[in-house]
């Protein structure tokens, strides 16, 4: 990352304390590193317009393992007997925290 101001907007910052924080710095730095990421999920039709699955999602770095585990259940308006997607399609979030 390069060097830059630790308060890029000085407009939000009260008037007081403006001529301190222009001073302020985030100085940069190189590194390099590994990670990795491991998925699984599974689905399973429970009847033709409902079905539960479970999902994970293990990421492992130095100083960032943001893992997530999800259960879910889906209905389909349209019921369907036949072949499921391969692989399943999770769903996406609608919030993560």
């Amino acid at each position: 990352t390069s060097t830059q101001a630790t308060y890029p907007k000085l407009n939000l910052i009260p008037e007081t304390y403006r001529a301190k924080a222009a001073d302020e710095k985030e100085f940069g730095s190189k590194s390099n590193g590994f990670g990795y990421t491991a998925r699984a999920l599974i689905e399973r039709r429970i009847t033709s317009n409902w079905s539960v699955g479970a999902a994970i999602d293990i990421q492992q770095a130095e100083d960032y393992t943001p893992s997530h585990g999800m259960l879910y259940v889906r209905y389909s308006q349209a019921g369907w007997q036949g072949d499921m997607d391969s692989p399943p399609q999770v769903l996406t979030p609608y919030a993560d925290w």
